[in-house]
């Protein structure tokens, strides 16, 4: 299932509760056509019936979403681990103070064309 294929619920094809009773047959041939189908209580959509098919296109996308976002965490994780390291290292404390110490000030005068 791609973005583009994703359609609102109110755009589905739709299928009164009472009908699933009586036609079951055919609201499951339209499934199998359409993919999904709404079913609707008092022109109200209550819920909506997927094909298998559909639903593991639905599930292996959320699973996708989820392996990119947690590969995104562990990133953001390693980086944080990096910079907490060089926070704790021996030293950093006093570097840290002499920073906030120089109040912006460098020690020597800056010389164009270096860093």
């Amino acid at each position: 299932m791609s973005v583009a294929s994703v359609v609102s619920v109110e755009a589905l094809p739709q299928r009164e509760s009472s009908q699933i009773k009586r036609c079951w047959g055919d609201v499951a041939r339209e499934v199998r056509e359409e993919g999904r189908v709404a079913i609707t209580t008092h022109k109200r959509v209550e819920m909506v019936i997927l094909s298998a098919g559909e639903y593991s296109d639905l599930m292996q996308k959320v699973a996708e979403v989820e392996t990119r976002q947690q590969v995104a965490l562990d990133q953001l994780n390693a980086r944080f681990d990096e910079r907490l390291a060089k926070l704790q290292a021996p030293g950093a404390a006093a570097k840290v103070d002499d920073l906030f110490a120089a109040r912006g000030r460098a020690k020597t005068k800056p010389k164009a064309g270096t860093f």
